[in-house]
C-alpha cells in the first residue's frame, strides 16, 4: 500500500519593499499619537509617507494635535506633514487641536498655512470648538492666531454662544473681550442673553447684562429675555433685568407680557416686582 503524498505547507512570502513601506507609513501615527518622538525620527528618516491617512482620513499630525505632542507636531511640520488635510468629518489637523487641549500646535499649525477658518462637515471652525471642549489657554492661542469671532456655524452659533452651554468664565470674557456681535440670534431667533437664560447660567447672564446685550430683543415667539426670567421663575434675572431697564410691557405673539406672565407662573415676588414696574 502506497504512501500518500504529503505535500508542504506553503510558506507564506517574505514582504516585499512595498510592504515594509506601507507598515512604516501607518506606523507613524500610531507612533505620533503614543508621542513616541524618537521611533517618529527613525521612520521620518527613512522617507515614510508623512501624510499617510488610516481608514478614518487620520495622518500622523492630526493623532499627534489630538494628544498634545507639540514636539512631535513641529517634527511633523519639518518634514513636510500638510497642515491643511482633513479627515472624513472635514476635520483638520487644528480641529484635532482644539479637542486636544494643544494650544502650543495652534501656531505651529498656522504659521504652516492651516486655516483657521476652515469648517468641519458639522460646519463648526477650531474656535468653535474650543469654546465648547478646549481650556482658556487653547481659546486664547485660537484668538492670538487669528480666529474670528464672528464667524457663524449653521445654526447661527458664533465661538462665544459655544461657550455658554459650559459656563467657563475665564473663556467667555476672552470671547467677549474680543468684541463679539451681541444683538446676533440664531436660526431659532435666540440671542445670546436668552440663551445663558435657558441653560441657566446666572453669571454669563449678568455679564452680558452689564455688557450692554441689547435686553429688548425678542425670539421668534416674541419672547424677550425678560419673558424667559419670568417663565423659569428666575428672580435674580429678573432683579437684573429690571435694574437695566428691561422693557416690562412688551407682548410676545399671543399678547402676553412678562406681567401676565408673573401672574399665571403665580411666583408672588417676581409679580410684585413686575408690578412695582410695570406701575406709571
Amino acid at each position: 500500500m502506497g504512501c500518500a503524498t504529503i505535500n508542504p505547507k506553503p510558506q507564506p512570502a517574505p514582504p516585499t519593499a512595498k510592504d515594509l513601506e506601507l507598515f512604516d507609513s501607518a506606523q507613524i501615527i500610531q507612533e505620533s499619537a503614543h508621542g513616541n518622538l524618537d521611533i517618529v525620527k527613525q521612520l521620518l528618516a527613512k522617507k515614510v509617507n508623512v501624510n499617510v491617512k488610516n481608514s478614518q482620513g487620520i495622518t500622523a499630525l492630526m493623532a499627534a494635535a489630538r494628544k498634545n505632542h507639540v514636539t512631535i507636531v513641529r517634527e511633523l511640520l519639518s518634514a513636510g506633514a500638510n497642515p491643511k488635510a482633513k479627515d472624513i468629518q472635514g476635520s483638520t489637523a487644528l480641529h484635532f487641536a482644539a479637542l486636544g487641549n494643544s494650544a502650543g500646535s495652534v501656531p505651529l499649525l498656522v504659521e504652516k498655512g492651516a486655516g483657521v477658518e476652515v469648517k468641519d462637515a458639522f460646519d463648526l471652525t477650531p474656535l468653535m470648538m474650543a469654546a465648547r471642549f478646549a481650556n482658556l489657554e487653547t481659546v486664547k492661542a485660537f484668538i492670538k492666531s487669528g480666529a474670528s469671532v464672528t464667524t457663524a456655524d449653521t445654526n447661527g452659533w458664533t465661538p462665544i454662544f459655544f461657550a455658554v452651554p459650559r459656563g467657563d468664565m475665564g473663556i467667555f470674557e476672552a470671547l467677549l473681550d474680543q468684541n463679539p456681535v451681541l444683538d446676533q440670534v440664531d436660526h431659532d431667533g435666540d440671542s445670546l442673553l436668552i440663551i445663558a437664560i435657558s441653560y441657566s447660567q446666572p453669571t454669563i447672564v449678568k455679564r452680558l447684562i452689564e455688557a450692554g446685550t441689547p435686553l429688548a430683543l425678542a425670539d421668534r415667539e416674541g419672547n424677550t429675555p425678560l419673558h424667559h426670567a419670568v417663565q423659569d421663575k428666575r428672580s435674580d434675572y429678573v432683579t437684573w433685568l429690571l435694574a437695566a431697564n428691561a422693557p416690562v410691557n412688551v407682548t410676545n405673539k399671543d399678547g402676553v407680557t412678562p406681567l401676565t406672565l408673573a401672574k399665571q407662573t403665580q411666583d408672588q415676588n417676581i409679580l410684585d416686582m413686575l408690578s412695582k414696574a410695570a406701575t406709571p
